[in-house]
């Protein structure tokens, strides 16, 4: 990180005068092009020669201030050459130890995260259920991860668990706002698994849903279910 911070700085320290802002801009558009060109690694001593330079050139900016604004060009010049020459060095053939002066994104704070391997429902019902416990875990803090979870289980475990992983996944797409969605998700639960004892919630959903939707007919169909079979208020 500390060998990226000699460019960095030299703009910084040119920035507080304004007859350099043209020169500060042209700089960095020509270092954006020439790090899509080039390697992102400098020799060692290539480093220490611009660390050697750049304390060169820091004195001469602080005796710059004491000139007049006519005997400036020269040093301009110079400053415009040697950020120019940070990352046009030609490579050797020669192998050298390198400096990596600007890693990949994320490189240093964590590592490329890997593609989440697929998960496996166990043929058990006690696993299937553990698995189950797990994604209700994962609900608040990773939902994509838990939606992954529950979508395994809707597919391959035994029919209880299946339809309490699919109201799960109803209760999460509700969660975002995709009202459409998640009464899809509910009333495929109160066509198909009536005798589930997730159909009651199910409907309740089914009320929100709608009235969120707008489909009056349907939200007075589920209203008038959960009152007269079930025998509960809206």
């Amino acid at each position: 990180m500390k060998y990226s911070l000699i460019p960095v700085a030299t703009l910084i320290l040119l920035s507080s005068c304004s007859w350099y802002r043209d020169l500060e801009r042209s700089l960095v558009e020509d270092d954006e092009k020439q790090m899509k060109r080039t390697s992102r690694t400098v020799p060692r001593a290539q480093y220490d020669q611009l660390l050697v330079k750049y304390e060169e050139l820091s004195k001469k900016y602080e005796a710059l201030k004491e000139r007049p604004p006519g005997s400036q060009d020269t040093l301009v010049d110079e400053l415009q050459r040697t950020q120019s020459e940070n990352f046009a060095q030609p490579s050797s053939n020669v192998e050298t130890e390198t400096v990596n002066v600007f890693p990949p994104a994320g490189v240093g704070a964590a590592a490329p995260s890997q593609p989440s391997a697929p998960i496996q429902v166990p043929d058990d019902v006690e696993s299937q259920l553990s698995l189950y416990r797990r994604g209700l875990a994962l609900k608040a803090s990773n939902p994509g991860e838990a939606t992954k979870i529950f979508q395994q289980l809707e597919n391959q475990a035994v029919s209880p668990v299946k339809v309490r992983a699919k109201f799960q996944i109803g209760e999460l797409l509700l969660g975002r706002g995709q009202y459409d969605l998640a009464l899809q998700v509910f009333e495929d639960i109160i066509n198909k698994n009536a005798e589930s004892g997730v159909v009651l919630d199910a409907l309740k959903y089914a009320v929100i849903c709608t009235e969120k939707l707008g489909i009056a007919n349907k939200k007075d169909q589920y209203t008038s279910m959960l009152n007269d079979v079930f025998e509960t208020r809206e």
